[in-house]
C-alpha cells in the first residue's frame, strides 16, 4: 500500500495535492500551532537550514559553507541543520552546524505519525530564521518544513522546474517572507547556490568555487588493490537516467584489461540487484562494495581512485569534490546544470568528462516526450550512448589525470 501511495504521489501533482490537503495539512497545522512551551529568550539568534534532497544536492550545497559561516557567524547565531538521513554520515562532522535534526524524507511523506513527531521537534527549536536553499522546490516536504518552523524570517528561492502545480506554488510561495529569483537557464547548480547567498546578505559578493572536502572520520577500507583502482557507480535515484548495467560492466571490463586497475563497484543497499547483474556480465576479478561500506568510506574509496564512471548522481559530485577524475553518463534533462562543473570553479581539481547523446529535445526538465517508455526505464538520451563513447572518455580522463581544468562535454 505504501509503495502504491509513494508511486502515485511521485507521478501526479493532483494526487499529491489531494493527499496533502486531506491528510498532511491537518498534521502540519497541529505541529505548527499546538503549544510548544517556552525556554526563554536565546542568547543567540537561531537559524535553521532545510536540506532534505539527495546526496549530490547536499555535496554541491556544501561548497557554500565557508560563505554561510561568514553570513551567520557562530558568535551571533546558533546554526541548525534539518537534513536527510541519507547523507547524515557526510554532515555529521561538518563544523558549520551547532545542531542537526535528521529525518527520513520518504517516511515523512507517507507516515503521518512520524511526520507529526519530527515536525513537532522542528517547531520546538523556535528558530528566528529558516532558510530553504533548494533551487528546485517541492511542496510536500521542504516547503512544508519552512511553514511549520514558525520562524519570522522564512527565506527561499522562487525556484526552477519546481515539483508542484501552479496552485501548489501559489500556496507555498505565501509560506515565505522572502524569495530570491530562480536560477537562470543552463546555469550550473554550484553558481546558482552562490547566487542564492546574495538573498541572505546583499552586502557581500561571492565567487563560486569548490571547497576542499575534508576526509572526515571513517574506518579504513580493506581489499583495494595496491596497483590502483577505478570505481563504477551504476545506480541513481531515478531509473530514467540509469545507463544500462550491462554496458557499465562491458566498459569496466575493458578498462580493467587495458589499464591493469582493479574494478570496484559501489552503491547503497538498494543497489545490490544492480551489482549482481553487473557481476554476471563482468565475470570474476572485480571488487563489490555495494551495501558493504558507509557513505564516508565510499568517499575514501572514490578519493583514492584513478577514475569514477557514474550516472548523473551523487557519486559524481563526491568525486569532483574529492579530486577524482570523472566520467559522467549525462542525460539531457538539465543541460549544463550539474555536469560538467564550470572550469573557473575548479582550481586544483581533477578532470571530468560528461558523455551525452545530444537530441533536439535537450533541456526538457524531465518532461520527456517519449511517453511510451515505461517509468523507470532509461530515456533515449541515456540508452543510446554506446560503450565505445564512455571508453573514449575514460581513456581521456585517465590520460589527463595530472592536468587541471579538463572539464568537457563530449557529444556523440
Amino acid at each position: 500500500m505504501l509503495k502504491v501511495l509513494k508511486r502515485l504521489i511521485t507521478r501526479s501533482y493532483r494526487v499529491r495535492f489531494l493527499y496533502w490537503l486531506c491528510c498532511l495539512n491537518p498534521i502540519d497545522l497541529a505541529a505548527r500551532y499546538l503549544p510548544v512551551g517556552s525556554s526563554g529568550r536565546a542568547a543567540k539568534r537561531r537559524v535553521a537550514f532545510v536540506r532534505l534532497d539527495g546526496i549530490g544536492d547536499y555535496v554541491i550545497w556544501s561548497h557554500t559553507f565557508d560563505a554561510l559561516d561568514k553570513i551567520y557567524p557562530r558568535e551571533s547565531y546558533e546554526r541548525i541543520l534539518i537534513g536527510s538521513e541519507l547523507w547524515e554520515d557526510l554532515a555529521r562532522n561538518e563544523v558549520l552546524f551547532d545542531k542537526a535534526i535528521y529525518l527520513d524524507p520518504p517516511r515523512a511523506i507517507t507516515d503521518p505519525i512520524y511526520r507529526f513527531r519530527v515536525f513537532r521537534s522542528i517547531r520546538r527549536e523556535a528558530v528566528d530564521e529558516v532558510v530553504n536553499p533548494r533551487l528546485t522546490r517541492e511542496f510536500i516536504l521542504m516547503d512544508s518544513v519552512v511553514r511549520v518552523s514558525g520562524a519570522a524570517e522564512r527565506i527561499g528561492s522562487a525556484g526552477k522546474a519546481n515539483r508542484m502545480s501552479e496552485l501548489q506554488e501559489r500556496i507555498s510561495n505565501s509560506w515565505y517572507s522572502r524569495l530570491s529569483p530562480g536560477p537562470e537557464r543552463q546555469e550550473h547548480e554550484l553558481i546558482s547556490n552562490f547566487r542564492f547567498l546574495e538573498t541572505l546578505d546583499a552586502r557581500r559578493s561571492f565567487d563560486p568555487h569548490l571547497r576542499k572536502a575534508e576526509p572526515g572520520e571513517a574506518d579504513a577500507v580493506p581489499e583495494l588493490a595496491e596497483n590502483g583502482h577505478f570505481v563504477i557507480f551504476p545506480g541513481a535515484q531515478q531509473g530514467d537516467k540509469m545507463w544500462p548495467i550491462e554496458r557499465f560492466a562491458e566498459a569496466a571490463k575493458a578498462i580493467a584489461e587495458r589499464s591493469g586497475l582493479q574494478a570496484v563497484i559501489c552503491g547503497g543497499p538498494g543497489d545490490k540487484a544492480l551489482a549482481e547483474e553487473f557481476g554476471r556480465s563482468f565475470g570474476p576479478g572485480y571488487l563489490d562494495l555495494t551495501g558493504r561500506i558507509s557513505l564516508t568510506q565510499m568517499c575514501r574509496v572514490i578519493e583514492g581512485a584513478e577514475l569514477l564512471i557514474s550516472n548523473d548522481t551523487g557519486a559524481g559530485h563526491i568525486a569532483v569534490a574529492r579530486g577524482c577524475p570523472t566520467v559522467i553518463v549525462t542525460p539531457g534533462n538539465h543541460v549544463g546544470r550539474f555536469f560538467p562543473y564550470p572550469a573557473e570553479t575548479m582550481a586544483e581539481h581533477a578532470p571530468q568528462v560528461s558523455v551525452t547523446h545530444e537530441m533536439p529535445c535537450f533541456g526538457c526538465d524531465w518532461h520527456c516526450k517519449f511517453t511510451e517508455i515505461p517509468p523507470g526505464e532509461p530515456k533515449p538520451c541515456i540508452s543510446d550512448i554506446p560503450v565505445s563513447d564512455v571508453l573514449s572518455a575514460a581513456e581521456r580522463a585517465l590520460g589527463t589525470r595530472s592536468r587541471r581544468h579538463e572539464n568537457q562535454v563530449v557529444n556523440y
